[in-house]
């Protein structure tokens, strides 16, 4: 298993000014915005504004901290609840606006054609590493067991399992993962 603490992610500033950006994992590792299969990061939504568009791409946002957020899309507004993944389509024009304070989120995205995701929500018991990916995010404070483990995990930090390994969250919340590709 590999631990990856929240404390040690990089922030840079979105171009728009309107929030900031941690990047956890992207594949290839030298990929950029235009060329990854899939990509996990976390962002901080400070203000109201457009959303990057990433034609070809499936997006999951799940809000993992804040409670006041719409987002604006073509067929109407949706409210992210927190600690529920919501998928969408990058083709989309989406727009943020804020209702209650700056929002914290995990995204996870993948290109069509070259890899798929799925983020869910899980409770204490029993995992297991189905996927070439998966991984546990933290949505608070939490404690896993695996190989090499107990982890005692904060919001934000991430656990990634090898492929076939057997791990169990113990206390607490977490979004599992998975991503094929």
């Amino acid at each position: 298993m590999r631990w990856l603490a929240a404390g040690g992610y990089a922030w840079s500033p979105w171009k728009n000014g309107g929030g900031l950006t941690a990047q956890i994992a992207i594949w290839p590792e030298d990929a950029d915005l235009d060329g990854f299969a899939w990509r996990i990061s976390m962002a901080r939504i400070e203000s109201h504004g457009p959303f990057s568009a990433f034609p070809g791409i499936l997006r999951s946002l799940t809000v993992v901290s804040g409670r006041g957020l719409a987002l604006e899309l073509p067929d109407g507004e949706y409210r992210p609840v927190p600690g529920v993944p919501f998928t969408f389509s990058g083709d989309l024009p989406v727009r943020a606006r804020l209702t209650d304070g700056p929002v914290t989120d995990l995204n996870v995205m993948s290109r069509v054609g070259q890899a798929t995701h799925l983020v869910r929500s899980v409770q204490p018991g029993p995992l297991a590493a189905v996927r070439p990916i998966t991984a546990l995010f933290a949505i608070g404070p939490c404690v896993a067991a695996g190989v090499g483990g107990p982890y005692s995990m904060r919001q934000g930090d991430m656990l990634f399992a090898d492929p076939g390994e057997r791990f169990e969250l113990v206390a607490g919340g977490a979004l599992l993962v998975e991503i094929d590709g």
